[in-house]
């Protein structure tokens, strides 16, 4: 009995690539990108009242309006990230140099890795032999470009090589701690008998206790880009900025090994329990935020931790799984563990492109250590039965939902192929005062990549009215 006949019979009369083609694949696009309006105002009502639907809006462009690489969406995000952090962390000069350099060489995705690796080689060797303020600024830079070549080093020609560009990111990142003013501090946060990896951003200029802002990644970023994205933003307005490397992110991923799990109230736990412990952070305003993939996270942190003073899920996310192609979860639940493998590993890992192979171990990796290592083999993760699984725990139930009453802000970005419409299911769960955000207009898709200063400034005056100012 063929995949084909038990779980699309619409389309039983397809060959296995024209079903890979119109049905199973189309999908893989969304699980690596963000791509797309008119701009909307922030709505807030009683508890579980419900904002409007989103709509699609009227559009000037085409969409998206833009493409960098047209036939891979999640570079095409990427690339967009790099270009918004423009004047932060990047520059849009080297970026499209680097672009125009990767189509020359072929446009796939070993070129992109290679054109972001040389650009991070090339400003880490001129920051060496830079005054101070260029070499912090190079330093930086020279970050922001190895995050986006670890981003595609699964789908280059050396998959192995992910923890030493992780290696090469983090120390770039360092140097400009070092060279920043005050210098960020590297911290171990203890966390269950081991510690977390962790960066203290101490506000310039200032004295005494300060709110402090916890900013959370999502499955992607790394901490450059979370410089363009939230801690610049945080450190402009007076406030300190922790970030953190959890289970599946960072260094407690690409160097330990550790995948994600699903109960964030520990991690935040062991977060607030350190700030406690410093001098100069005013522990009534201790904010939280999450980006991208740690929307859930960091909602299902707020539904156990009470010590919060506000926080922000940027977006609205309650289901991870409900982000992957209802073709793959369809084939997950097939039948046992050795039906689902087999249809995966027989009918659906021969029939991948190389892309869409990279697709799938570049998603899957962070949740298994089985995966992860398969992955850096260049081998798509063979057991889809249990990653299936553990996606699948990274959820919020209505109940939990309902326990978070800390002030809230919920944001939705239209065009997000991602998350689609789970910011309203999020937002009207929560039982506290909330509010609700679209992005729209050039402030659209995932994550508002083309913008991120505004999106700052709609997140931290949201936060200014609860933190203080």
């Amino acid at each position: 009995m063929s995949i084909e006949s038990t779980l699309f019979p619409a389309t039983a009369g397809l060959s296995r690539r024209q079903l890979l083609n119109t049905t199973l694949l189309t999908g893989f696009g969304a699980l690596l990108a963000g791509c797309g309006s008119a701009a909307a105002e922030p709505v807030s009502g009683p508890a579980l009242s419900l904002p409007p639907t989103p709509g699609p809006g009227p559009r000037s462009f085409p969409a998206p309006y833009l493409e960098l690489f047209p036939a891979y969406a999640g570079l095409n995000q990427e690339a967009f990230m790099s270009v918004g952090s423009a004047g932060l962390c990047s520059e849009v000069g080297e970026v499209l140099w680097m672009v125009q350099k990767a189509h020359a060489e072929g446009g796939e995705v070993d070129a992109y890795f290679r054109g972001y690796r040389d650009l991070a080689v090339k400003l880490a060797g001129l920051a060496a032999t830079s005054r101070r303020v260029s070499a912090r600024a190079r330093w930086l830079r020279a970050a922001k470009y190895y995050s986006h070549a670890l981003f595609a080093v699964l789908g280059s020609a050396t998959p192995a090589a992910e923890e030493s560009i992780w290696q090469a990111m983090n120390a770039c990142w360092s140097k400009a701690a070092e060279l920043s003013s005050p210098a960020w501090e590297r911290l171990s946060i203890p966390f269950e008998g081991s510690d977390l990896p962790g960066w203290f951003f101490p506000a310039p200029g200032v004295s005494g206790r300060r709110p402090v802002v916890i900013i959370s990644n999502g499955s992607d970023a790394q901490n450059s880009d979370l410089y363009a994205y939230g801690i610049q933003a945080a450190l402009d307005r007076g406030y300190h900025v922790l970030a953190y490397d959890g289970p599946g992110q960072g260094e407690t991923f690409f160097v330990r090994g550790i995948p994600f799990r699903p109960d964030w109230e520990s991690v935040i736990g062991a977060l607030v329990d350190y700030l406690h412990t410093r001098s100069d952070v005013d522990t009534d305003k201790i904010a939280l935020t999450g980006w991208s993939m740690a929307g859930l996270l960091v909602a299902r942190a707020a539904a156990f931790e009470k010590r919060l003073a506000a926080v922000v899920s940027d977006s609205g996310l309650v289901d991870v799984w409900l982000a992957f192609p209802q073709e793959l979860r369809d084939i997950a639940e097939a039948g046992d563990a050795k039906t689902v493998n087999g249809i995966w590993n027989t009918e659906v890992v021969p029939s991948l492109s190389p892309f869409e192979a990279y697709t799938l171990a570049k998603r899957f990796s962070i949740f298994s250590a089985q995966a992860r290592a398969e992955a850096r083999a260049g081998k798509v993760p063979s057991d889809f039965y249990s990653l299936a699984r553990t996606v699948q725990t990274l959820t919020l139930s209505p109940e939990l939902m309902a326990r978070i009453d800390t002030p809230y802000l919920v944001t939705f970005y239209e065009d997000d192929v991602f998350y689609g419409d789970q910011a309203r299911v999020l937002y009207a769960g929560i039982s506290g005062p909330k509010t609700y955000f679209t992005f729209g207009e050039g402030y659209r898709f995932h994550c508002s990549p083309l913008a991120p200063n505004y999106r700052n400034e709609v997140v931290f005056d949201w936060l200014e009215g609860i933190l203080g100012s």
